[in-house]
């Protein structure tokens, strides 16, 4: 009699080390999803950031062909006083953008 009641302990506390086992496995899943989600939105953040600063350095480089020199800056190397500067951007500054890269 002992010896059943024993077996049935045993495969009552199994049960229960399965179940705990099989939700941990479930968390660890869903963890790692969030993961793989957070990631590939900062990979697509991180891509508009290049994008954007890749838009800045032409807008800079064709500012410098066309002899506008530098759009910030203003020491003597820049140029005489009073040059047009670049048209304002509408999309975030770069550092802007690099902040919110790890935001949720």
């Amino acid at each position: 009699m002992s010896q059943n009641r024993q077996e049935a302990k045993d495969r009552l506390r199994a049960e229960h080390d399965y179940q705990i086992n099989l939700k941990a496995e479930l968390e660890i899943r869903h963890v790692n999803w969030k993961m793989d989600q957070l990631i590939n939105h900062q990979w697509h953040r991180l891509l508009e950031i290049q994008q954007i600063q890749t838009e800045l350095i032409a807008e800079l480089a064709r500012a410098h062909r066309c002899g506008e020199g530098p759009a910030v800056g203003g020491g003597a190397e820049s140029g005489p006083v009073g040059r047009t500067r670049l048209p304002h951007r509408k999309h975030p500054s770069p550092s802007n953008a690099i902040g919110r890269v790890f935001a949720p």
